[in-house]
């Protein structure tokens, strides 16, 4: 009987391993935590047209051979939890890369990433770009445009 219920847990956590991923190479539609790769780049960082305290930029990750990854990075430095939503654009899918993270909450203090779809990038300039939405306002902040060059 225990080897029966290690079997069933082993294999509930492969199947979740599976299907939500581990690390930064899960996309949309979950936010999840910013975690510093070794090999990125990222646009300016701004404020969102609505608040002075919540900071944003679009970063694009470097994985192995010529897959990147674009990523929508919040910071929320006020005293209030901030509902987000966020949509990543990366230039070098055909059809615009577009990835988007569901409506989700940050913290005060607390940091989020909307990690996209990673893709083969192009060999040049790549770029991506962001657009954020906060606190169930319909009208979303551009992010300053991100690149990273594949040689």
């Amino acid at each position: 009987m225990r080897r029966i219920i290690r079997a069933v847990g082993l294999a509930a956590a492969v199947a979740g391993t599976l299907l939500l991923g581990a690390g930064p190479s899960v996309a949309q539609p979950l936010w999840q935590a910013w975690v510093t790769p070794s090999d990125y780049s990222c646009g300016k960082t701004i404020h969102h047209d609505k608040s002075n305290y919540v900071f944003f930029q679009t970063c694009i990750i470097h994985g192995s051979g010529h897959y990147i990854q674009p990523v929508l990075v919040v910071s929320n430095t006020s005293d209030k939890t901030v509902g987000i939503f966020g949509e990543t654009y990366a230039n070098w899918e055909s059809d615009g890369g577009m990835s988007f993270c569901h409506d989700d909450h940050i913290p005060p203090n607390g940091r989020k990433a909307c990690y996209g779809e990673t893709s083969s990038g192009r060999t040049g300039v790549n770029t991506a770009y962001s657009i954020f939405y906060m606190n169930g306002v319909d009208i979303g902040t551009y992010s300053p445009t991100a690149s990273y060059t594949l040689l």
